[in-house]
């Protein structure tokens, strides 16, 4: 059976800036902003524009999804942090892995901020967290201050940006968490000023049988196809033909740019459609820690622990 019905469209929402196409056929990639939900917040950046991105919220890392954002502060430590809103210090961290030096503000808006991978706190909070590894005799701390001990103001610096903990280069790890559920929201969507007009790039699809006696051009095992097409649109190479019967499956392996960095980022939103229907779709806003290490369901982990690709 020749598999001529088959739409999959992929919107990439990071800013105001995107791409789109209304073919009706092959594979379209977009870049639409998503912001209608949290753009009442007028929020202070977390570093000093402009903000360039080395990592995004829910990319694929080796086991696990990311978290929050990565922001890159140009291959060198010692940038200051602000606080992105009026607040109090609720937890302030130092490990030798993970987040490494890490402080979490609580605000009155609902959120809690995580500014992580730093190399030292500033003022008193500096001297608190000193005071307590003398004290207790231990480098590696975890303290939760009392709600009024460490009031901060939106814009203030509250730390310095650094290499801490489980980091393989200076960057500055920036989260946003509901405060009642310390489920991550995605920092994207609120109004920080981070360009974006560069289109996702889908490089392969691969498809793969689902029931026995289903077959992917006459095997009985997954195929991966590559596309041709650019700005956005890609249909399959036609010296590729897709042949299938029976009930299949599809998975792509896809990135986003941002303007000004080379760093491959995580898509936004996914979605599938087949014959107008959708059949699948995925949007990156939250997540549960929970089950953050369902990275390894979420895609297809024999192909990553072979090519090191993820689908």
């Amino acid at each position: 059976m020749l598999f001529r019905s088959f739409f999959l469209l992929l919107l990439i929402r990071i800013t105001s800036s995107g791409f789109s196409c209304d073919r009706d056929t092959g594979f379209v990639a977009s870049g639409v902003a998503e912001k209608e939900k949290y753009k009442t917040y007028d929020l202070h950046p977390p570093m000093a524009p402009p903000l360039l991105l080395a990592g995004s919220f829910c990319e694929l890392r080796s086991n696990h999804f990311h978290t929050g954002i990565d922001i890159k502060t140009g291959g060198v430590t010692g940038k200051k942090v602000y606080s992105i809103e009026n607040g109090y210090v609720s937890r302030v961290k130092v490990g030798l892995r993970g987040y490494g030096k890490a402080v979490y503000i609580t605000h009155p808006n609902g959120f809690t901020s995580v500014y992580a991978h730093l190399s030292r706190f500033e003022g008193a909070l500096a001297h608190y967290v000193k005071k307590a590894q003398y004290s207790r005799q231990k480098h590696q701390i975890e303290l939760y201050p009392a709600k009024d001990k460490f009031r901060v103001k939106k814009g203030e610096v509250i730390a310095i940006s650094g290499n801490s903990g489980s980091s393989v280069a200076p960057h500055l790890h920036f989260e946003i968490r509901e405060s009642h559920s310390e489920k991550p929201l995605n920092p994207l969507l609120f109004n920080f000023e981070i360009r974006d007009n560069i289109p996702p790039v889908i490089s392969t699809v691969r498809v793969y049988p689902l029931s026995k006696g289903a077959y992917v051009n006459g095997r009985q095992e997954a195929k991966s196809f590559g596309l041709t097409g650019n700005h956005g649109k890609y249909t399959f190479k036609a010296t590729d033909p897709l042949l299938v019967h029976g009930d299949i499956g599809f998975a792509v392996e896809t990135t986003d740019r941002l303007n000004g960095t080379s760093n491959r980022c995580a898509i936004y939103t996914i979605a599938l459609f087949a014959d107008g229907r959708q059949i699948f779709g995925q949007r990156l806003e939250k997540m549960d820690f929970s089950v953050n290490r369902y990275h390894n369901a979420h895609t297809d982990y024999e192909q990553f622990t072979f090519s090191k690709k993820h689908f």
